[in-house]
């Protein structure tokens, strides 16, 4: 399969401009498992935003591109572990996946040392227990915290990103044409956005490629889209 992003970014900006949003939300290209080469024709397409979820990929994407292409940002939005910060900040330009108070306490000691403040971070919202992210309450305990703390002058809080369950959306953009009046979405994206709109700058990472629409009617700032774009992964032998 080749290289979507165009496509993709047409569509997000079409169901933008029916929704009459005034604003297209971003479109983060999520290249984990996918290489440089894919990623480069996303770049030629357009894009600027990728997503990975582990430190070695990231590094070894980041140092690639570093010199090669400008205007290239990386999100990490894999599981954050305390003792990969200093390089995960070395590479992303933000962090998605956020949990607890130490895991910004080593954010701002490294984003600080390399010149990087404030910090751009989501916190993430867990609404299944085997998945990562915490629940809504200690969301609004960990933000409280964070503006109570030394840190509050070196991080940014940017909002929340969410995995939602799996949801297989069947709104198509041929529908918004229609009329947007009879479109309806879960209960619990509105439920989402309504909440993101308490924490930070109101940001929400919510939608990929299975419920993109859905998430964009419901609010979403960031869209992390990867096999739309990029197409199946090619997971590596464990």
């Amino acid at each position: 399969m080749s290289v979507c992003f165009k496509e993709i970014l047409a569509k997000v900006t079409d169901v933008s401009s029916y929704l009459n949003l005034g604003k297209v939300p971003r479109l983060m290209a999520v290249s984990k498992f996918h290489s440089v080469d894919k990623i480069q024709e996303a770049i030629n397409q357009g894009a600027s935003w990728f997503g990975e979820s582990y430190l070695k990929e990231l590094e070894e994407k980041y140092h690639y591109f570093k010199d090669r292409v400008e205007g290239i940002h990386w999100s990490f939005i894999g599981k954050l572990q305390s003792n990969k910060i200093a390089r995960i900040v070395e590479c992303a330009d933000e962090i998605q996946s956020v949990e607890n108070m130490k895991q910004i306490s080593f954010i701002s000691r490294y984003a600080s040392i390399q010149g990087k403040i404030p910090y751009p971070i989501y916190i993430e919202l867990n609404l299944e227990s085997q998945k990562a992210g915490i629940s809504y309450e200690k969301i609004t305990e960990l933000y409280k915290d964070i503006l109570s703390s030394e840190f509050a002058c070196s991080i940014s809080v940017e909002g929340i990103m969410c995995v939602p369950p799996v949801y297989e959306e069947n709104i198509k953009v041929e529908d918004l044409k229609k009329s947007i009046d009879n479109i309806k979405i879960p209960k619990l994206y509105q439920d989402i956005y309504e909440f993101s709109q308490t924490i930070g700058k109101k940001k929400l990472s919510l939608g990929m490629s299975s419920d993109m629409i859905t998430a964009i009617i419901a609010g979403s700032s960031c869209l992390r889209v990867g096999t739309d774009i990029f197409g199946p992964r090619n997971y590596p032998d464990k």
